[in-house]
């Protein structure tokens, strides 16, 4: 693979993201919307090239019309699907803070943890909900 077609993957990569997570979707969730496995949803934000046939249900499952991702990869934007935008459920938007503050409060009332691990506690479960696409 060229260096070139890394930085493809990496524009269409950040542009799938950004639009499952405007949708409020999680990656399962986007990955059962598109019909697509949960590891195939993964590789596609990683910057990983995923089967062609696959392309077209993130196109979907995103609301964008079939094309779109590669459009992304050829330097294009994506092209909004003509009909009905995809359901979105409602939901709830967290804020990082909100989290960091629950699992203190959670650790100060159920542990004999010392300040610094409590801090080391939250900015864990930060960051593996972040690598976890749901932050």
């Amino acid at each position: 693979m060229t260096q070139t077609d890394d930085r493809d993957h990496e524009r269409l990569a950040t542009q799938v993201r950004a639009r499952r997570v405007e949708l409020g979707f999680s990656q399962a969730a986007m990955a059962e919307r598109a019909g697509i496995s949960k590891g195939t949803c993964r590789r596609i934000e990683e910057g990983q090239p995923i089967r062609d046939t696959n392309y077209v249900k993130v196109d979907g499952a995103l609301g964008w019309a079939p094309g779109s991702c590669a459009a992304i990869r050829d330097g294009g934007d994506p092209t909004p699907a003509s009909g009905e935008a995809p359901a979105v459920e409602p939901f709830r938007l967290i804020r990082e803070e909100d989290i960091g503050d629950a699992v203190m409060i959670m650790a100060v009332k159920n542990s004999e943890l010392s300040a610094a691990e409590i801090r080391a506690m939250r900015d864990g479960v930060i960051e593996e909900l972040k690598q976890r696409g749901l932050l």
